[in-house]
């Protein structure tokens, strides 16, 4: 769905709140997080914090808080470390 048919359908994007007041215009949020799992399944390894399991990246739109876009990556990848692909 684009912004025209959002619009139409459900009203306009709303403003990102930040530090009390409105962002006007989309604004999108990165985020790598880690997820435990605790079996041995694909891509999991062992993660910086001692753990097992998975770091994937995600990207948000933080107006509706819609997730955009997921990346999986091994439990060892940085936060900043771009992910790979294998295929």
């Amino acid at each position: 769905m684009n912004c025209a048919q959002r619009a139409e359908t459900v009203g306009p994007i709303p403003d990102s709140q930040a530090g009390g007041r409105p962002w006007p215009g989309l604004r999108l949020v990165v985020d790598a997080t880690l997820v435990t799992c605790h079996s041995d399944k694909e891509l999991a390894s062992p993660t910086f914090k001692g753990g097992f399991g998975y770091h994937p990246l995600t990207v948000w739109l933080d107006n509706t808080n819609e997730p955009l876009a997921a990346v999986q990556r091994t439990g060892r990848a940085g936060a900043t470390r771009p992910p790979t692909t294998s295929r």
